[in-house]
């Protein structure tokens, strides 16, 4: 992170997410009270609060092609709930810029101070990450000409214009808040499992010969930078991410049901290509809710620490004491990163969103079928 940290704050700087500044010879970071780039973030606002109250005036039957009003209302939902969303997120990150900050500079330091001379495999480099959400941006590309495909006969094209460009803006807006959140997590992951092989060390030196006191203050460092982590982890990294995870996370959502229901809902096997397109539509959302909760293994290499230390032989030393209020503290400990306390932020929660994702579709595909049969008991009578 301490490389890629001048190109978090860039990102987060022009998306109007963070008033940021370095000083060139110093390299110094703080928050500037620039007030062009307020007059951008106010312009942002003001866009996409115009266009939220321009959908509110609309009928969604006239904003989408679709033959039931089942499709055009959740779509419609949809569409509002996305622009909605970026409105309090950008409200949200920059009335939490200072905390965002000082989280970005303390993984820059222990990154720089922890895990510079360690082996690649505690690294997920910046090309890397860059390479995947150019991808994801590009599936957002295709989710687009797929979706103006659809709305392209309903709508004018000034209209066309601007509905492209701002929901393309939203989609944009929701890769990168996601990347940057994966960007910490597996920074912080990085740190703790090397704090686990650290801590595996010293213990196995101390099986074999007396711990001296070095030994001692080293291990009680590895437990205190622990605790720092957990803390900040906790506290800032949830008070930032948690609220603004759960807004995009419902948002992936509300767009991955409605993908699936539009495929649900075509004459699916008479046009392959048509059901190709609605896949591809379906990649994105399906790629932001795995790749944010994929890489989150904060909560795993911090109980491997502790059951490690569990495991440890006793010998009658000092040392025993200091790990057993350690583990008093963390041997059962909650989930260290949450959606603001709605679900935790790991690999258990995919498995659930997924299924909440089908529950929803069939939810859907059921009102589309009763409407259809309605429709066809009026026109009988």
């Amino acid at each position: 992170m301490a490389d890629e940290m001048e190109i978090f704050l860039k990102i987060l700087k022009y998306s109007g997410l963070m008033a940021v500044s370095v000083e060139e010879s110093t390299k110094c970071v703080y928050i500037k009270n620039d007030g062009l780039f307020y007059l951008y973030h106010a312009s942002l606002q003001l866009i996409l609060l115009g266009t939220l109250v321009w959908l509110g005036l609309n009928n969604p039957s006239n904003l989408f092609g679709f033959y039931n009003d089942t499709s055009n209302y959740y779509s419609y939902i949809t569409l509002q709930a996305s622009f909605a969303s970026q409105i309090f997120l950008r409200l949200w990150f920059i009335s939490n810029q200072h905390s965002h900050l000082r989280i970005l500079e303390l993984c820059r330091k222990w990154k720089l101070e922890y895990l510079s001379g360690q082996p690649q495999t505690f690294h997920m480099y910046t090309k890397t990450r860059l390479g995947l959400l150019i991808t994801v941006l590009f599936m957002y590309f295709l989710h687009l000409v797929g979706t103006f495909y659809q709305v392209g006969d309903a709508i004018s094209n000034g209209e066309l214009l601007l509905y492209f460009t701002l929901t393309g803006h939203c989609c944009v807006m929701t890769t990168v808040i996601l990347y940057i959140y994966t960007a910490l997590v597996i920074t912080i992951s990085n740190i703790l499992k090397w704090i686990s092989v650290s801590c595996e060390q010293l213990l196995v030196n101390r099986i074999d010969t007396a711990l001296s006191h070095w030994h001692c203050e080293h291990l009680q460092q590895l437990m205190h930078l622990y605790d720092k982590i957990s803390y900040i982890t906790c506290e800032d990294v949830n008070s930032v991410y948690g609220i603004s995870i759960l807004v995009c996370t419902t948002l992936a959502v509300m767009e991955t049901i409605w993908d699936m229901f539009i495929l649900a809902i075509s004459n699916s096997g008479t046009s392959r290509l048509l059901d190709l397109e609605i896949l591809l539509w379906m990649l994105p959302m399906c790629t932001i809710l795995i790749i944010g909760l994929l890489y989150n293994n904060v909560t795993g290499e911090a109980r491997n620490t502790a059951k490690f230390l569990a495991k440890s032989c006793r010998s009658n030393d000092g040392m025993d004491k200091m790990i057993d209020k350690f583990l008093l503290k963390n041997l059962r400990q909650k989930p260290i990163l949450t959606a603001y306390g709605f679900f935790s932020l790991d690999k258990s929660t995919l498995f659930k969103l997924f299924t909440t994702v089908f529950t929803y579709m069939v939810v859907l595909v059921q009102f589309k079928e009763m409407e259809s049969t309605t429709k066809q008991l009026e026109k009988g009578s």
